[in-house]
């Protein structure tokens, strides 16, 4: 995202991020909080698939990804980002993904897990 704009409130849907070379969808950075990305697929990407580098939070409802280099989910604020996660899914095998003590996990298959606040957590 460009400096000086602004994404808070955005949509995302039905979109797919395959083999790049970062992340697979990357929300960041002060003016991109309160998104929701719904049944979005993040696959084979060289950093994470879902990279939530904002301030606020944002929502991530039915979100699939699997084999992304560094992680599937990552949530950098951890002190103030309250993300939730709603049907998720995350394929077995990959390294575990990251969420902030406030992110919140509702449902979803998480074949590897994830960790919220440093402690793992297996579903």
């Amino acid at each position: 995202m460009e400096e000086g704009n602004d994404a808070s409130g955005s949509l995302i849907e039905r979109c797919h991020s395959l083999e790049n070379g970062n992340d697979g969808f990357f929300l960041g950075r002060t003016d991109a909080n309160s998104i929701t990305v719904i049944a979005c697929d993040a696959r084979d990407n060289g950093r994470y698939g879902f990279n939530d580098d904002s301030f606020l939070g944002n929502t991530f409802i039915s979100c699939m990804a699997h084999y992304n280099k560094t992680g599937d989910y990552f949530v950098r604020d951890k002190g103030n980002a309250r993300s939730t996660f709603i049907s998720c899914y995350s394929e077995g095998g990959n390294k575990t993904s990251q969420f902030s003590q406030n992110t919140k996990v509702i449902g979803g298959i998480w074949g590897t897990g994830y960790s919220l606040n440093g402690k793992d957590v297996m579903h």
